[in-house]
């Protein structure tokens, strides 16, 4: 688990997708453009789960440099544009975006919109549409 020191800022905007499992007995979280899953006994609890989800596989790869190689893997590419340039082109279209940076992880970053960002230690990235 990543100690608070450790964790990086992470800002984003993501669809995810909610549905109830009737033969499980659970609600299912999806982020398709991350390709995660989780599951929690409520609604509610799931939307905080999947966010959770999120926040955990981005600190993750960045804890352990993989994030650049995770996110390519997604279709996703580096950019050297301004945080602030990204979200506002992103906003504009109704792109999905993640913004990584050093700092404190931003725990009350949610959004429930449609990645167009991310970032290495020191640059900004987009995602590819």
């Amino acid at each position: 688990m990543l100690s608070d020191m450790n964790r990086p800022n992470i800002t984003f905007c993501l669809n995810v997708m909610t549905s109830y499992d009737e033969e499980a007995k659970v609600w299912v979280g999806y982020c398709p453009t991350l390709r995660l899953t989780t599951q929690a006994r409520s609604e509610d609890r799931v939307a905080k789960a999947i966010k959770e989800t999120i926040f955990s596989f981005v600190g993750l790869c960045w804890e352990r440099n993989l994030l650049d190689e995770a996110m390519r893997e997604r279709g996703m590419r580096r950019s050297t544009e301004k945080a602030e340039e990204i979200v506002e082109k992103a906003k504009a279209v109704g792109a999905e975006y993640i913004i990584v940076a050093p700092g404190k992880a931003a725990q009350d970053a949610w959004a429930e919109v449609p990645i167009a960002l991310l970032a290495s230690k020191r640059t900004m990235v987009e995602c590819q549409h």
